[in-house]
């Protein structure tokens, strides 16, 4: 499964580049006070060179999501903790709901990360 799986991605690279238009608006949520502030970003990514970028970087499978994204199945949102990518976040756009968040190699969020996806689906229209 493995070896298909690093195939189809080597494929989707060699493939026509996919683009869609967001649904989310960038969300910025600063945490902290003074010179001990984090800023965090959680930013929609709308193509499929996105998607294999942020997959690469974090060692995950989100660049095989290209065509459930260009179809609005779902949306696909990186989290970036002081301008570096920490987290990946799934959202399926039929339901409304958060259906996966993973760090680096597929770890669970942190509760810092947990924080900063809580207070961005308080303040987005999208989930209110």
């Amino acid at each position: 499964q493995v070896e298909a799986w690093h195939e189809e991605l080597s494929q989707m690279k060699r493939r026509r580049s996919y683009e869609w238009s967001p649904t989310f608006t960038p969300f910025k949520y600063l945490e902290g006070s003074g010179g001990n502030q984090t800023q965090w970003l959680i930013e929609e990514l709308c193509s499929s060179q996105e998607l294999f970028k942020e997959g690469k970087a974090l060692s995950h499978c989100v660049g095989s999501y290209a065509q459930s994204c260009f179809n609005k199945e779902s949306a696909i949102l990186s989290l970036t903790k002081n301008g570096e990518r920490v987290a990946t976040l799934e959202i399926n756009l039929r339901s409304k709901n958060l259906v996966q968040a993973r760090g680096k190699a597929n770890r669970s969020l942190n509760d810092k990360e947990i924080r900063a996806v809580d207070e961005w689906m308080l303040r987005d229209p999208y989930f209110n």
